[in-house]
């Protein structure tokens, strides 16, 4: 509640309860298997050279790779990827900050962390 969307939000309507919001952020999580039951995948482009392609609808952990049944697909969004990569401009002011970017030191939200 303390984010600028909130304040935002709360400025230009009702703002909801916390109960409301409480729900809302409940329903809206998604809560992959832990342990040993989830299956992993070795999805990163990077490294395989191999698109990946996963129903985000029916499948939002991305346990199922659906690349060798839709190849086609798979391919399209391959290419789209790698020309998109053509254009990544690389970082160099400042060090990656992959712990600092963690939702869960932010409520649980994505948002900036660095000024």
């Amino acid at each position: 509640m303390s984010s600028p969307a909130w304040k935002f939000i709360a400025s230009a309507t009702r703002p909801a309860t916390a109960d409301e919001v409480r729900e809302v952020h409940r329903t809206a999580t998604v809560r992959c298997n832990k342990g040993t039951s989830r299956r992993q995948t070795n999805c990163n482009p990077a490294v395989t050279n191999m698109a990946c392609l996963f129903n985000i609808y029916t499948d939002p952990c991305e346990e199922n790779d659906l690349s060798a049944t839709n190849a086609d697909i798979a391919m399209k969004m391959y290419n789209v990827l790698l020309r998109h990569r053509q254009f990544l401009i690389p970082q160099l002011n400042k060090p990656w900050d992959i712990a600092g970017a963690d939702p869960a030191k932010f409520n649980d939200t994505w948002t900036c962390w660095l000024d």
